[in-house]
């Protein structure tokens, strides 16, 4: 009989330890418990799905937003949740309720030895009703050396925050903004030392780097090591948002 070759001996040997070494690394690139301008109040709810047989273990990181804050992030102990097999966990104003946070926003990170489905909501939470935006999790592999971030909106009637997020716990990331109109005419350009481990959020970047007033910027990120990229378009009347996730 015709020995098997011992390429297919090792695929079959190691198939089974593959598949059971699925895990979960997964981010939401904006979260919030704060004031915001034009007199929003937000706040995020976050859902962790566990598809599998097996209870799951989830921990859940907190990057709060700045430039400085790589030390406080990298230090700051993970929150852990149990997820039941088959079922999910709903977390809601998790930066409060999970983090013990009053005034804070920033980026999550989930990781857990199992598969999971994390998505989450962030929303302007008013007595009169809410606004929100969904924003769904990222695995962590999909972290871009470049990105493009579409309909940048400044004027009257919008405003656009703009969000990176560094994953790594080693690397710092340098990366170079390039703003470029409708027309793609470059009309600003701009560097960000990122340490690792950090979030930050520029608010209505249009006012942050001098800007005049238009539609439907292109906001092209270029970084020295991997990053998530966002825009947030916000409705200065009614505060209602629309997530823009980085394109490669």
């Amino acid at each position: 009989m015709r020995k098997p070759p011992i390429l297919w001996i090792l695929v079959v040997f190691l198939l089974p330890a593959l598949g059971g070494a699925q895990s979960t690394d997964l981010w939401i690139a904006a979260s919030a418990h704060a004031a915001g301008g034009y007199n929003s109040n937000w706040r995020t709810d976050v859902w962790v799905y566990n598809p599998g047989t097996a209870q799951a273990g989830v921990s859940i990181y907190f990057l709060q937003s700045g430039l400085d804050q790589s030390g406080a992030n990298l230090a700051r102990p993970a929150a852990t949740v149990n997820v039941p097999a088959g079922n999910q966990a709903e977390l809601g104003d998790i930066l409060k309720t999970v983090f013990s946070l009053d005034a804070a926003s920033g980026a999550l990170y989930f990781s857990s030895s199992q598969p999971l489905k994390v998505v989450s909501r962030t929303y302007n939470k008013l007595d009169t009703g809410e606004f929100g935006q969904f924003i769904g999790s990222q695995a962590a592999s999909a972290a871009l050396t470049q990105s493009r971030l579409v309909g940048a909106t400044g004027n009257a009637a919008f405003r656009t925050n703009m969000g990176l997020v560094n994953p790594s716990r080693t690397s710092s990331s340098s990366v170079t903004l390039n703003f470029l109109t409708r027309a793609g005419q470059q009309a600003q350009t701009a560097t960000i030392q990122m340490p690792p481990f950090t979030q930050i959020q520029y608010s209505d970047i249009f006012a942050t780097y001098g800007l005049s007033p238009q539609e439907n910027m292109t906001v092209v990120d270029t970084a020295t090591s991997p990053v998530f990229g966002y825009l947030s378009v916000v409705d200065n009347l009614t505060n209602d948002p629309i997530f823009v996730p980085g394109l490669p």
